[in-house]
């Protein structure tokens, strides 16, 4: 992305084995310059449904490549992906967003009950 832009994520939450509690996503790892906002919160309701995660960038905004961490966290259960930003001064050649694209994290004995997919574009 480019340093005063923003891009979008949707982050879909789909409830397996019965699970049914809230989702709370978080995301860490970001530039300094660089804000997320998750629309409408970033609370999935009843382990089912989809929110908007926006990253906000301004022109001071720190350029390179980052590691992100998205985590979804519902009581005390919680689950990570890793996921890379590309911020850049200019398009160019080179408009890494968000990679990889889509993410999945499926449901496991060590995380959520449920199958989370984050994509873009």
């Amino acid at each position: 992305m480019v340093a005063g832009q923003a891009v979008s994520l949707t982050v879909t939450v789909t409830p397996v084995y019965g699970f049914g509690a809230d989702v709370t996503l978080d995301v860490a790892g970001l530039p300094a310059g660089a804000t997320p906002s998750f629309s409408p919160s970033a609370t999935i309701a009843h382990g089912s449904g989809f929110v908007t995660l926006t990253i906000s960038t301004t022109k001071a905004t720190t350029l390179g490549s980052f590691t992100l961490t998205l985590t979804g966290a519902a009581g005390s259960l919680s689950h990570a992906a890793q996921l890379s930003l590309g911020v850049n001064s200019s398009p160019g050649n080179f408009n890494t967003v968000i990679s990889p694209n889509p993410i999945t994290w499926s449901a496991g004995t060590d995380g959520i009950g449920a199958s989370i997919t984050i994509a873009h574009g």
